[in-house]
């Protein structure tokens, strides 16, 4: 048996219902959905008796898309976290994870630093941003890892937090090998961008 609407109820019915015209009045081509419910005297919170489409603009509806194989819409931000894995040559392979915490700090972890040419040199691993070189040691040239246990062997680094007096807006790895005669030439890892910057 259906209980009669309230006084109350029909004054929220009435408004909902002018609210929902008004809404189509103004969008034109917006679509109200089927009534969810009723509102009664016995209920405690209101419940919506309609939801409203609104139509987005072309440029909002492109942002709120996925993105699809050859779209051209791009991602807001990029990754807080991401990795680096990449060879310089038969010379060098390095690989770890970075993190950024914020606009001026960042981790730099599970770093895997391999030698693999036989040529009596170490191999290095610089991590640099747009403002500076984070350098733990320069001999035999500047770096952040050093693997110095010969040929085909690989160095499980430490894991490093870096803080910068200037916001880092990206930061890349140089790697290449070097001794007291010289260094071979350096590959660098693509930027990795920071979405705090």
């Amino acid at each position: 048996m259906k209980q009669p609407m309230s006084a109350r109820g029909m004054r929220m019915a009435m408004v909902t219902a002018g609210a929902a015209a008004a809404i189509v009045a103004a969008f034109p081509g917006t679509a109200l959905a089927e009534t969810t419910g009723r509102i009664t005297a016995s209920q405690a919170a209101p419940t919506a008796i309609a939801s409203v489409r609104i139509p987005l603009p072309a440029a909002q509806r492109a942002l709120a898309a996925p993105a699809t194989a050859g779209s051209s819409v791009t991602p807001y931000a990029p990754p807080v976290t991401s990795t680096f894995n990449f060879s310089n040559g038969n010379i060098a392979h390095f690989s770890a994870t970075l993190t950024f915490h914020s606009a001026f700090t960042f981790t730099i972890s599970n770093v895997k630093l391999k030698d693999t040419n036989c040529d009596d040199r170490s191999v290095l691993a610089l991590v640099e941003d747009q403002n500076f070189a984070y350098a733990k040691g320069l001999i035999p040239a500047a770096y952040t890892w050093k693997n110095s246990m010969g040929c085909n062997t690989t160095l499980s680094g430490a894991t490093y937090t870096f803080e910068s007096s200037a916001e880092v807006q990206y930061v890349r790895i140089a790697l290449y090998a070097a001794n007291l005669n010289g260094e071979s030439s350096i590959v660098y890892s693509l930027k990795h961008a920071n979405p705090y910057f």
